[in-house]
């Protein structure tokens, strides 16, 4: 397993991926984790390319939400589907109407298994102001 900190990045070996995030609750407040396919302009192009729990499967099934509770999301990536136009998928979490932030939480873990080494990140949260986190980037080849 390699261990990433924030801002670092490893390779992914081969084209089926899943990345899998844990956070805690915070009270009075619900965390939302959503992938996002992004093109040339760093863009979405549209709704079609926003993948989260009122729409679990986007780029016919290139992106998948397989599971989202108890503070687990899961998607199922296959790169070998994914449109070119897109360069990147990036995951972020949200705080469903700003009620807290990221602060509230210890951290925020990732992993992403695929036909490789398992890689896994830690994002300490102590003291963050923020309501959004991005917590992966996966460019495409």
């Amino acid at each position: 397993m390699t261990i990433l900190t924030p801002g670092a990045n490893a390779p992914l070996a081969g084209t089926a991926v899943t990345l899998e995030i844990l956070h805690s609750d915070i009270p009075g407040a619900s965390i939302d984790v959503s992938a996002f396919q992004l093109g040339a302009s760093g863009k979405v192009r549209g709704d079609h390319d926003m993948c989260f729990y009122n729409q679990s499967r986007i780029g016919g099934g290139a992106v998948e939400l397989q599971s989202s509770s108890g503070g687990v999301t899961r998607f199922a990536l296959d790169l070998s589907r994914i449109d070119p136009a897109v360069e990147k998928i990036v995951v972020a979490a949200t705080i469903h109407e700003n009620r807290a932030t990221f602060g509230a939480l210890r951290d925020v873990r990732i992993s992403a298994r695929g036909a490789g080494p398992d890689l896994s990140g830690v994002i300490d949260c102590h003291g963050r102001p923020e309501t959004a986190l991005i917590v992966a980037e996966v460019p495409m080849p």
